[in-house]
């Protein structure tokens, strides 16, 4: 949330920057929150980049619902590798694999467009059920495809790898401004990904 990214466009919101011992601090999340200022009504955005909270609404008493997209995410991981052991064992760890990356891919693309909160956390919901089930097949297959003395090893290099790979896509992402946009980054870099099953 850019609380210091905004610009006051209200009677309300200018008296008080007037009356303001420092101006320069004005522009802070305590001015917005303390004093129930609105966005569109008492102050606008400044900021270059776009966001959720900004199209949305979430600032101050509503910024909880960050959170809340985050636990989303994780509630579906959890199916998804609780899931994951099903979906492997029946339809093999290649196949549960490439179908868990294409239940992530389909909730990412339809994230580019989403219109509300509430459809934000049902595509969590997937990319986490498919993010698990993808990362629970690769592993396995991984694993089944090593030779036994080398098993530890290729533990700590999926983690390694994966690990790196989710830290380049949010850097990555840094340099998108349109949060749109960053869920197309995402799908285009788990499906590159995806090649080599």
């Amino acid at each position: 949330i850019p609380y210091t990214q905004w610009t006051c466009v209200s009677e309300k919101c200018l008296t008080l920057l007037a009356n303001s011992k420092d101006p320069k601090e004005f522009y802070t999340s305590n001015t917005m929150c303390d004093n129930d200022l609105l966005a569109g009504t008492d102050f606008k955005w400044t900021s270059e980049r776009t966001s959720f909270s900004m199209d949305w609404g979430f600032y101050c008493e509503s910024e909880a619902k960050f959170t809340t997209i985050s636990s989303f995410f994780f509630i579906g991981a959890t199916l998804g590798l609780l899931g994951s052991t099903a979906v492997l064992d029946r339809f093999g760890r290649r196949k549960g694999a490439i179908a868990g990356s294409l239940i992530g891919a389909t909730a990412t693309l339809i994230g580019t467009w989403v219109p509300s909160f509430e459809v934000m956390l049902v595509i969590r919901i997937f990319q986490g059920v498919g993010m698990f089930i993808n990362l629970t097949g690769v592993y396995c297959w991984a694993l089944e495809s090593t030779p036994t003395h080398l098993r530890s090893f290729a533990t700590g290099s999926i983690m390694n790898i994966w690990s790196c790979g989710y830290g380049f896509i949010t850097l990555l992402g840094y340099l998108i401004p349109t949060w749109n946009y960053i869920f197309m980054q995402w799908l285009f870099s788990t499906t590159f990904s995806s090649f080599p099953y």
